[in-house]
């Protein structure tokens, strides 16, 4: 066994707080404010809004999203910390596993988003066999400003949510363009912020933002 003492904490824990400042991670980490770059607190708001969405619709989401665990080496086993953008389940028992990915293009977040939450995964299913991945894809490309309204009814946005993974699927990828996070954070009287969504718009978002 490569892994073993999996559990999921909360980010404030002490030795995941000293992990961080140990690797220089702190500011990323733990909620020190990042730099004032477009693309990142675009990024940062889309994370909190998708984490709106979720709670709306599973009632809940765990506080503990951080994966702790202790990995063999040469040396034996050390403790490792992996942060996670959502848990939907209790920490006992969680059931999804969420990755929330802003990029300009649809699909791009499937290569740069998938790997992390699979070695995630593979790390706690050695306890948690039933445990899934969940991949949301937020998309910034020109068909998420033109494309139909009906399309982007705050009721799309969750609907891909009601359908259940298979038994053998762990990974579950869901799209959404930033038309439909736009709309329905407007319909939940919880507007992302206009001048990040006026720079998502501009031609220089869709030539910048590294997904």
């Amino acid at each position: 066994m490569h892994y073993r003492q999996q559990s999921l904490i909360d980010p404030q824990d002490l030795g995941y707080r000293r992990f961080c400042r140990d690797h220089k991670l702190i500011n990323q980490k733990i909620g020190t404010p990042a730099t004032i770059d477009p693309t990142v607190v675009l990024a940062e708001e889309v994370e909190l809004a998708v984490r709106h969405c979720l709670l709306l619709h599973f009632g809940s989401l765990s506080p503990h999203r951080i994966l702790s665990y202790e990995q063999r080496n040469a040396w034996g086993y050390q403790r490792r910390y992996r942060e996670l953008d959502a848990v939907v389940g209790d920490r006992r028992n969680p059931q999804f596993f969420v990755e929330i990915k802003s990029v300009t293009q649809r699909g791009r977040g499937l290569k740069t988003g998938q790997p992390q939450p699979q070695k995630s995964l593979a790390i706690a299913q050695e306890r948690w066999r039933s445990l899934r991945g969940l991949l949301i894809e937020v998309a910034w490309d020109a068909e998420s400003w033109t494309e139909d309204p009906d399309k982007s009814a705050a009721t799309t946005l969750l609907n891909t949510l009601t359908v259940a993974p298979q038994a053998d699927q762990e990974l579950m990828v869901i799209h959404w363009s930033g038309q439909q996070l736009v709309t329905r954070m407007a319909d939940l009287g919880a507007p992302l912020d206009p001048d990040i969504l006026a720079w998502a718009e501009s031609a220089y978002f869709s030539q910048n933002l590294a997904g």
